[in-house]
C-alpha cells in the first residue's frame, strides 16, 4: 500500500478544521498493542514494545508530531 495514501486530503481537512496539530490519545489494556500501533502509524520505532508478560509502558508521554 502506498504510504502516502490520501495524506494530502487528510492534511487539508485537518487544516480546514483547525485541528493542527491533531492530538490523539491511545488507551487500552496491557498488552493490547498500543505501542505497536503507534510504531506502525509513525513507520518507525517511537514506542518501545516488550515481549512477554511485563508491561513496557507504565505512564503517559508525548510521542512528538507526525510530519511529512
Amino acid at each position: 500500500m502506498n504510504h502516502l495514501y490520501r495524506i494530502n486530503d487528510i492534511d487539508r481537512n485537518l487544516c480546514a478544521a483547525r485541528f493542527r496539530p491533531l492530538d490523539v490519545l491511545v488507551a487500552g489494556g496491557t498488552g493490547t498493542g498500543k505501542s505497536s500501533a503507534l510504531n506502525a502509524l509513525f513507520q518507525r520505532e517511537v514506542a518501545r514494545v516488550r515481549r512477554g508478560c511485563d508491561p513496557e509502558t507504565m505512564g503517559t508521554s508525548s510521542m512528538g508530531s507526525m510530519t511529512r
